[in-house]
């Protein structure tokens, strides 16, 4: 509320009026009348009397045009040291005043005393804008009065404005070595250039010495306010905070007071008084900066009540109040942007904050996680790296790692952020959200064991029953991928106690009861998971696979479709390639089954799902390897052969693909090549053994009986229930044993073995006789097994004569050169000792 008006005093100043004006005095005696008025600091009198002399004052004597020039300039300094120390939004007005008086200083006649002192300095004052002109009118009065006052005061404020802060300094310490009671002001404003220079103690020295002087300088407590809060200490936050009061019990409308206390209310998390605030902060703001200083206090508030229309909205008209050189907008503005999902905008933002604040930690931060949302993974892990090693740093460069699949990488920075945390926080255990991100990236990195240990160590913790969720099924599908089903299973179970519609559960059992061949209870599995989620893409994925494995394919397409019929699957690549091999399978099918029409159906369906993969992502290998085998199914192995050998580099499905056409086109070479290949090659759709089978195919094709036959059995090892593995290691056997028994170099033991290894031939073949799809071959085998095992013993019998015979043969021969050698040496001895005898004599 206003202040009350004395009744008293208005009725003083209305008599001093009437005599004024009835005695028709001149200017100067209402000038001297205002001034004793000012002395006593009642100031609206003052302008109520000079203005009144203006209006009222005669005007016909001698110097007139001096008194009025003297009124003019009056209440032009009055209005200009008004508008200094005025805060408000009321500036504005105190300023036309001041344009207005000076206006109608330039209008009157040119006189001697335009070159008045007083005169000059408010015409700098007045332009301090324009630092040229202001600066000739305070070297003017310099040149009248050398130490003056408000001279040096004005010429330090251009240099200040201007950045020169050292000059600046200069000018305050002289007119305060020549007028030690300067105003208080005087030495705010060498606290502000020491501030700037960065010399912190003796900016704080003489803050506090203006502030003895006047305690009520809001300026001084401002600038001790800031200090002490940007020690970011728990005491000195406290005293800065004490200021900040302080100031505002002085004058409760100061905008700069009013900003610093948005500040403290926003991290006091108390945003209904900060929205009150800085509302008032913006109706008082005297500069574009206060203003978008309070627009962006008020958007802070509206950002963490959620009201992200409202923030976006602040925080855009702070950037345009103040351009491109006010940092904080542009980062609130990124964070909406983000959250929207508009990162390109949210990007350009970021990039003005760094360009204004370089190194600013939360911008750099917020910058490389932009470049991982935009797949700029190394300029992500580039950037994260220039933060400051801390916590947040560590554990965004972990993410960045991951997103890039550098498992060993990001399983350091995640140590490391461990280890800082350890560091610092020495009573607080490791966050559990870490030990199990940890542990997961040590089971991407294939460190199962100490994933196991890591999982183990965040359980000991004290835990929420979600996190106690997660941490559990983790360690379950460690337990998992070590082949410890039974532990995993146990777990699993114990999960779906607490937690029974916990479908992800459902789907490792039924998984792990897929790799163990138990299908009914991994098709129950399956079924539990769609019963609580009818729309889950995993479950029916899970029984796609399983109904290609049982060669239902109709079912296996059904699954797929009904996926597909999600609008954010209908692009999705995986589904497409997924669908496509489903029709390649089933295309296989139908030629097999002589259902040529449906087969040429199948194909173009096939052919055109890998084509529109191929337009969603125009780099997808699977989809090329797939139009390859489309390619080869039309009988255009030449041209698949070159799609697939353009991508064996980067696809393993691409070289065993090419491996299978090479066999076709009979280069068995290259075949066998390829094979080898894919034996190394993991994760790849065809089992190991079939791999071996395959390769087998290739070497007996070759003429490479004997690693064929290691082949198979190394397959056999693996996938003893395969028959055609079994087939096929007998079709070997019986070949290796019918070649050894044509073969004339032969020796006993090699027909003894063939004679062997037929008969394990001919039993294998008796055993398959009772397969469907094998029986007739085996039956013919089992014939051919039975012939030759009829000549063997013959053969065998004549090579065991012709061995004896050759053995004796041999012996008679070793003894007939024992007994030539026998009779050498005594003859030799002889004609020896004859020698001896005759040399004697």
């Amino acid at each position: 509320m206003a202040e009350k008006p004395d009744e008293n005093k208005v009725n003083r100043m209305m008599e001093l009026l009437q005599t004024l004006i009835s005695k028709r005095v001149s200017l100067h005696e209402w000038t001297v009348r205002a001034l004793r008025c000012y002395h006593n600091a009642e100031y609206d009198e003052f302008v109520h009397l000079l203005k009144s002399a203006i209006k009222y004052g005669p005007s016909s004597y001698a110097s007139y045009q001096a008194d009025l020039l003297k009124v003019h300039t009056l209440l032009a300094a009055h209005y200009i040291r008004m508008t200094q120390q005025e805060p408000t939004s009321a500036r504005a007005q105190l300023a036309q005043q001041v344009k207005h008086h000076m206006h109608a200083i330039d209008s009157l006649p040119a006189s001697a005393e335009s070159k008045e002192r007083r005169l000059l300095l408010c015409r700098g004052f007045a332009l301090l804008h324009q630092p040229q002109l202001a600066d000739q009118y305070f070297r003017s009065v310099l040149q009248q009065q050398p130490y003056c006052l408000g001279a040096l005061i004005g010429l330090a404020c251009l240099a200040y404005n201007q950045a020169e802060y050292r000059v600046a300094l200069g000018y305050l310490k002289t007119l305060l070595l020549r007028y030690p009671d300067a105003p208080a002001h005087v030495r705010v404003g060498i606290a502000n250039c020491l501030l700037q220079l960065g010399e912190l103690e003796r900016a704080r020295k003489f803050f506090t010495l203006a502030k003895q002087q006047s305690p009520h300088c809001i300026d001084a407590l401002l600038g001790e306010a800031q200090l002490s809060l940007n020690k970011c200490e728990r005491p000195s936050v406290i005293m800065g905070i004490s200021y900040v009061c302080a100031a505002y019990a002085i004058n409760h409308r100061h905008p700069h007071v009013l900003s610093w206390l948005c500040t403290y209310f926003y991290y006091r998390r108390d945003y209904n008084n900060l929205l009150v605030a800085a509302g008032n902060a913006f109706v008082n703001a005297n500069t574009p900066q206060l203003r978008a200083q309070s627009c962006y206090q008020i958007a802070r508030s509206y950002h963490a009540f959620r009201n992200f229309d409202r923030a976006f909205n602040f925080y855009g008209h702070a950037v345009r109040m103040r351009a491109k050189n006010y940092a904080p907008p542009h980062l609130g503005l990124a964070q909406i942007y983000i959250r929207r999902q508009q990162l390109q905008q949210a990007y350009q933002e970021l990039r003005i904050v760094l360009q204004l604040l370089p190194q600013h930690r939360f911008s750099m931060l917020l910058l490389s996680t932009l470049y991982g949302e935009l797949g700029q993974l190394q300029l992500s892990v580039q950037t994260f790296q220039q933060c400051q090693e801390d916590i947040a740093s560590c554990l965004g460069l972990a993410v960045s790692y991951e997103r890039a699949r550098l498992f060993p990488q990001a399983i350091s920075a995640q140590q490391s952020a461990i280890n800082v945390w350890s560091k610092k926080q020495t009573a607080q255990p490791v966050p559990s959200e870490w030990l199990n991100n940890l542990g997961a990236l040590q089971f991407h990195n294939s460190e199962l064991q100490a994933a196991l240990q890591t999982f183990c160590n965040a359980l000991l913790q004290p835990q929420g029953k979600l996190n106690a969720l997660t941490l559990i099924y983790n360690k379950a599908r460690v337990l998992e991928e070590q082949h410890l089903h039974q532990q995993a299973e146990l777990l699993y179970l114990q999960l779906l106690k607490n937690f029974p519609n916990y479908y992800s559960i459902h789907l490792r059992l039924g998984a792990m009861a897929y790799k163990c061949k138990q299908f009914k209870r991994a098709l129950h599995c399956f079924q539990t998971v769609l019963q609580l989620d009818k729309n889950n893409v995993l479950a029916r994925q899970f029984l796609a696979h399983y109904y290609v494995q049982l060669g239902d394919i109709s079912q296996a397409l059904f699954q797929y479709n009904v996926s597909m019929c999600r609008a954010e699957l209908k692009s999705d690549c995986y589904m497409l390639i997924a669908v496509g091999n489903v029709c390649l399978l089933k295309l296989q099918k139908s030629l097999a089954d002589g259902q040529v029409i449906l087969a040429e159906q199948v194909l173009q369906q096939a052919l055109m799902l890998y084509k529109k993969a191929l337009q969603h992502n125009g780099s997808n290998l699977w989809a090329v390897n797939g139009i390859g085998a489309v390619l080869c199914t039309q009988g255009h192995l030449t041209v698949g052969s070159q799609i697939f050998k353009q991508l064996t580099d980067f696809n393993g499905g691409a070289m065993l693909n090419a491996g299978h056409v090479a066999l076709e086109l009979q280069q068995y070479t290259e075949a066998i090549t390829a094979y080898r290949i894919c034996l190394e090659l993991p994760a790849l759709h065809m089992p190991v053994w079939k791999i071996r089978q395959l390769l087998a195919s290739a070497l007996m094709e070759d003429g490479r009986l004997e690693e064929a036959k290691q082949e198979l059995l190394k397959a056999r090892h693996v996938a003893p229930q395969d028959d055609k593995v079994l087939l096929q290691l007998a079709l070997i056997i019986k070949q290796l044993a019918s070649d050894s028994f044509k073969a004339e170099s032969a020796d006993f033991e090699q027909l003894s073995r063939a004679e062997r290894e037929l008969s394990i031939a001919r039993s294998i073949f008796l055993h398959l006789e009772t397969n469907l799809e094998h029986r007739h071959t085996a039956h013919r085998q089992a014939k051919k097994c039975a012939k030759l095992l009829e000549h063997a013993p013959e053969k065998l019998q004549l090579l065991k004569q012709r061995t004896e015979i050759a053995v004796q043969e041999n012996k008679e021969k070793k003894k007939h050169k024992k007994h030539k050698k026998r009779k050498t040496k005594n003859e030799d001895e002889a004609a020896t000792a004859v020698k001896i005898k005759k040399h004697k004599y």
